[in-house]
């Protein structure tokens, strides 16, 4: 087996281990060494596993990056530093918009008395949430977000 083919090895094992930097350093690897002995139906698929690689290592910082978000949001929340922790959700939400960081940016909204924003925070985190969120947890959301719609309404009269 020539040299450049253990690259090709390695970079399959280490995708399969989900040590994507290194899977894409190695099939870059392979197809410098291998240059012009590697056939190009082979370095197609190559380009391509390099690329959902790039894309799945990418879309894992990204997820990484929502995680360090939301943690420094609930300890804001927790400190009572509601208008810094709804700027820490939203870049959780932008970077990974899992559902369950619409319910800490709804309680955030409810805390800075941003109830039309709350309504709505709740209202996704209800539908995006689906069946996951308890029905327990659902009628308490509900409750709540009735609470807000009678304030909500009560301030549009005053207008």
């Amino acid at each position: 087996l020539p040299s450049y083919n253990i690259l090709y090895s390695t970079a399959k094992t280490l995708a399969l281990l989900k040590r994507n930097k290194e899977a894409i350093e190695n099939y870059n690897r392979y197809l410098s060494d291998g240059g012009d002995r590697i056939k190009s139906k082979k370095r197609d698929l190559v380009e391509k596993e390099i690329d959902r690689l790039t894309k799945a290592e990418e879309r894992r910082e990204k997820e990484e990056e929502s995680k360090a978000r939301l943690a420094a949001g609930l300890k804001l929340k927790s400190k009572g530093k509601h208008e810094l922790a709804a700027e820490e959700f939203k870049a959780a939400y932008e970077l990974n918009p899992e559902y369950e960081i619409l319910r800490h940016m709804a309680e955030t909204d409810v805390k800075l008395k941003n109830n039309e924003s709350a309504l709505q925070n709740y209202s996704l985190y209800l539908s995006k949430g689906g069946n996951r969120i308890s029905q327990n947890e659902r009628a308490k959301i509900r409750k709540e977000m009735d609470r807000l719609y009678t304030l909500v309404q009560k301030n549009k009269s005053k207008d």
